[in-house]
């Protein structure tokens, strides 16, 4: 829980308040009550915040389908996806990113931890172009794959 609230602060107060230019979709297991309870202290101070509650299904062996069903609700064009163990530390990222993802179809990698590959961003059109976002659990491996075939051809 501790990562969650750790996360949900450093994207939230970090933002650059004038450009809410995104959302945030957590998928929450119906059995982690520590965590429903806590969204029902949250605030509705921002708008642009989902949680979906629903079946761990399989676990991790699920990731990708749990994944897919954030990427169905997302409105924006980009979708960031990463743990609730990662804590934003750049103020005003959401506008770095903006500036950054300016094309339709870019891959971007911020630097996490000391390591890029990660947690990618890539664009919302992913799914609708292959049929799927990922074919198996290693999401960030396979985008990490498809962007080094496309920049390099090998």
């Amino acid at each position: 829980m501790e990562h969650l609230k750790s996360n949900i602060d450093s994207i939230f107060n970090l933002a650059d308040k004038s450009n809410p230019n995104f959302e945030v979709i957590f998928k929450v297991d119906f059995d982690d009550y520590e965590t429903i309870d806590y969204i029902k202290t949250w605030s509705n101070e921002w708008e642009n915040i989902t949680f979906i509650v629903n079946s761990r299904r399989k676990g991790y062996n699920s990731v990708v389908n749990h994944a897919e069903n954030m990427l169905d609700c997302a409105k924006g064009r980009y979708v960031w996806g990463f743990p609730d163990d990662i804590t934003i530390k750049t103020p005003n990222w959401n506008t770095i990113l903006a500036n950054k993802l300016t094309s339709d179809f870019k891959i971007y990698y911020p630097l996490v931890n000391h390591h890029r590959e990660c947690t990618p961003i890539y664009p919302k059109k992913w799914k609708e172009l292959l049929g799927y976002l990922a074919p198996h659990t290693g999401i960030d491996a396979y985008i990490q794959r498809i962007r080094e075939l496309i920049v390099t051809g090998k």
